[in-house]
């Protein structure tokens, strides 16, 4: 807990989001043992929130693949449910820990909408890196327990630093993307896991993970895999 390992993929959170990111691109049966060791890592993260992405990713790359492994991982939640005590207190343990999770969260996002939503800041924003000087102040306004220096979902935040000018170049941005996207394709299942996982974390504001994504999404971008 004292690691000064905040920012870096030494973080589990950081870690799920990063393995998530890469997974789809292995996510082949050329090279399935690739995609084992990532996806063993992934699980090890025991990062819940890059779950979603992870699974999407790998869906869009390889829809067989992605069928199957929701497939099983229905059929495990299945079994947990209809298991003995101890895997209903498992369940529980979960829950209340995603519950706690979530409440955070949506607590953040809506303090940071509520600000982002002022004159002019809707439209160019409070300038860059402006998020965690602002949200620290609302610890002791709103009895906040948690300090949040990402809003912990990268739309919000970009739209609380740089406004409805810096959400449309990045919907610009993204339109240009979407002619080389394509179910099946190893980078298009990355591009959705980085969406995906956007909405609940921060990827993009965590270096490792940030220059990884620009590296994808050029060459995504430039259609040469």
């Amino acid at each position: 807990g004292h690691t000064p390992i905040a920012g870096t993929i030494g973080n589990r959170t950081y870690t799920g989001a990063y393995l998530a990111i890469l997974s789809p691109l292995v996510a082949t049966w050329e090279t399935w043992w690739v995609f084992a060791i990532l996806s063993i890592g992934f699980l090890c993260s025991f990062s819940r929130g890059a779950v979603p992405a992870w699974v999407a990713g790998v869906a869009i790359a390889q829809p067989q693949l992605g069928f199957l492994l929701i497939a099983v991982g229905i059929a495990v939640f299945a079994f947990m449910i209809v298991g003995g005590k101890g895997d209903r207190a498992l369940i529980s343990t979960l829950s209340s820990s995603f519950g706690d999770s979530l409440r955070s969260r949506l607590r953040i996002w809506y303090l940071s909408l509520a600000y982002a939503f002022r004159w002019p800041q809707w439209l160019i924003g409070y300038g860059f890196n402006k998020f965690g000087k602002e949200s620290f102040k609302w610890i002791s306004l709103y009895n906040i327990r948690e300090g949040f220096a990402h809003a912990h979902n990268d739309y919000i935040q970009l739209f609380f630093e740089y406004g409805l000018v810096g959400l449309f170049a990045a919907g610009m941005f993204v339109y240009g993307l979407i002619p080389h996207m394509r179910i099946g394709d190893p980078l298009t299942g990355s591009a959705v896991a980085i969406a995906i996982t956007s909405l609940e974390t921060f990827p993009h504001h965590v270096a490792p993970i940030g220059v990884t994504i620009l590296a994808l999404l050029a060459i995504l971008s430039r259609g040469v895999m």
